[in-house]
């Protein structure tokens, strides 16, 4: 049976989508104005605006103007997720704008429940950044910089799938859950020493995950490792303020993650009653005791999805350092981090589920990830004075302003070519897609501008796009 999810990008439009089917899009009536609720928002100082939502503790890391132009169909998926069992917390960041069924740039706090449509389709999706120092573009013509491009399109295959057959073959199962199980992970990641799949699981527990992620992984899945996929997902070569090269990536955990996310949508909507709690309507939101069978296996699979996330990043980034030092004459530098968007994770006793919201742990010696739309700036920050304070939280990206749909529709092609042209970088797709265009996302200097006024972060440099690998 076909279920509602969720309002999507404010367009008027509900998401309609059975588990395992793709979205379709049915037109009803839109909610045009923001709850009365939003009234009551209280800014505490500048960047910050607090409320208490049905008892939730709710912090909105946003400047007025930020606030003013978020769409009524991100408050009201807030709204509906205020029903949510256990919810004792939320932080929405300044990318803040509607997703399929919460809010992108939403953090959910509580000690008992874990909410699969918080974390989505995506789990672990994540960004990560290298640093090549002494290397540089320079004065190298197109042609050469073509070269650099079509090497890394070559070597990181971008396309969406990978079947079994084509030129990307499967990576052995056994030493894909050697990835799965955390033997690979890389100390400069956020999955760094967190517990093991083995810490968290009894050896029957362990045995019981191992045999059905196997299942899943099918050859055409595990075919997609070392890959970045489509959509907003992407690599960057860019150049930094202090004039060095940097690479930079945004993607997760491929078809395997999505596979999974669907399995468990699934299962927990139809666990037995008093497992799961529905959400009031409109909203058709769940939430999963965490000590359940069901909420441990889950849990489990976010890990697994994280490391396989994390060393995924790790080789790609591996791979585009190598091509440009071959290239440029210089050395193949490091990977400075690897922070994830879409994940949970345990702090202080609670599970912290964000969707589109990157953790800043003032413990933890990360970059903070701020990526730009393929013409503009990205940033890297580093925790603020603030941060605890205010939830730990910053955000994911600039932030969507149009659907996709509504991005290919009233954006002109040449245009958006042109000023990716005019900002002086390459891609490897004849045009910019226009879904992905500058236009179709929020000014990122204003969003991080946000962050910064709030002390939640502050800005190390910014990074400049000079060559920019799409999926297809």
């Amino acid at each position: 049976m076909t279920r509602v999810t969720a309002l999507a990008q404010g367009s008027g439009y509900l998401a309609m989508q059975a588990p395992g089917m793709e979205v379709s899009m049915t037109q009803v009536e839109p909610r045009a104005a923001p709850p009365a609720w939003l009234d009551e928002a209280r800014e505490v100082q500048e960047g910050v605006y607090r409320l208490t939502l049905r008892g939730i503790d709710v912090t909105l890391l946003l400047t007025s103007s930020l606030l003013d132009a978020v769409e009524p169909a991100a408050w009201w998926q807030l709204d509906d997720a205020s029903y949510l069992p256990g919810l004792e917390r939320v932080i929405i960041t300044p990318d803040v704008h509607p997703g399929y069924a919460v809010p992108i740039g939403f953090t959910a706090v509580s000690h008992t429940h874990l909410y699969p449509d918080t974390v989505g389709p995506d789990p672990a999706c994540s960004v990560s950044l290298s640093h090549l120092p002494g290397c540089h573009l320079g004065t190298l013509d197109k042609p050469a910089r073509r070269a650099i491009l079509d090497d890394l399109q070559r070597a990181i295959h971008v396309n969406a799938h990978h079947p079994v057959g084509s030129a990307k073959k499967p990576v052995d199962i056994e030493a894909f859950w050697k990835v799965l199980s955390g033997a690979e992970r890389p100390p400069e990641s956020w999955v760094w020493g967190t517990p093991r799949l083995h810490e968290l699981a009894s050896g029957a527990e362990l045995d019981a995950f191992r045999a059905w992620l196997q299942t899943l992984a099918t050859p055409a899945r595990r075919a997609q490792f070392e890959t970045i996929g489509g959509g907003n997902h992407f690599l960057e070569v860019q150049e930094g303020d202090d004039g060095d090269l940097y690479v930079m990536a945004h993607f997760g955990s491929r078809g395997l993650g999505a596979a999974g996310a669907r399995w468990f949508e699934s299962r927990m909507r139809d666990a037995k009653p008093g497992e799961v709690t529905a959400s009031e309507p409109p909203g058709s939101l769940t939430g999963l005791p965490a000590d359940t069978p069901l909420g441990r296996h889950y849990l489990l699979f976010q890990q697994a999805m994280l490391e396989y996330a994390t060393v995924n990043h790790a080789r790609v980034q591996a791979t585009a350092r190598r091509i440009l030092a071959e290239h440029l004459a210089c050395g193949e530098g490091a990977l400075l981090g690897h922070i994830p968007h879409n994940v949970i994770t345990l702090e202080q006793g609670a599970y912290w589920q964000r969707k589109g919201a990157t953790p800043a742990d003032p413990a933890r010696d990360l970059p903070l990830l701020i990526p730009g739309s393929m013409a503009t700036v990205s940033y890297q920050l580093a925790v603020g004075p603030n941060a605890l304070r205010f939830g730990s939280t910053v955000p994911h990206g600039a932030g969507r302003t149009l659907a996709r749909g509504e991005a290919k529709r009233r954006l002109q092609q040449g245009a958006m070519d042109e000023v990716l042209e005019r900002v002086g970088a390459m891609t490897n797709v004849r045009h910019v897609p226009l879904d992905e265009a500058s236009a179709a996302y929020k000014d990122v200097v204003r969003v991080v501008d946000a962050v910064v006024a709030s002390g939640v972060a502050r800005v190390v440099q910014r990074l400049h796009p000079r060559l920019v690998l799409k999926g297809e």
